[in-house]
């Protein structure tokens, strides 16, 4: 079974503390820091509009929607920047299925 996915949330980023300290101790500037964050939210900008298809397993999908019609909802994305380019990987209930697209 397919399940089509088009990114249309805003989304933000930003540092946690622990991040901006391991920066900082790293000698980066706040100055740097700001900007390094700033680009990393203009990346992730770039994939409102792009789209996902998930290709779950009749079983995985109807078990995950029953767990969502309980209000168990254990799915979503995980995004990094390495060297600029982000790379998405879906978590969760989510990783069972396969995953393509421009998205991924």
């Amino acid at each position: 079974m397919i399940c089509d996915y088009l990114i249309h949330e805003e989304i933000y980023l930003e540092y946690t503390d622990g991040v901006v300290d391991s920066l900082l101790d790293s000698n980066y500037t706040q100055s740097e820091i700001d900007q390094m964050e700033e680009e990393a939210n203009n990346d992730v900008s770039n994939t409102m509009g792009n789209n996902g298809t998930y290709l779950f397993d009749t079983s995985d999908l109807y078990y995950m929607f029953e767990k969502w019609s309980e209000n168990e909802i254990n799915s979503g994305v995980s995004c990094s920047v390495p060297m600029g380019n982000m790379v998405c990987i879906p978590t969760g209930d989510l990783e069972v299925a396969e995953c393509s697209g421009n998205y991924w």
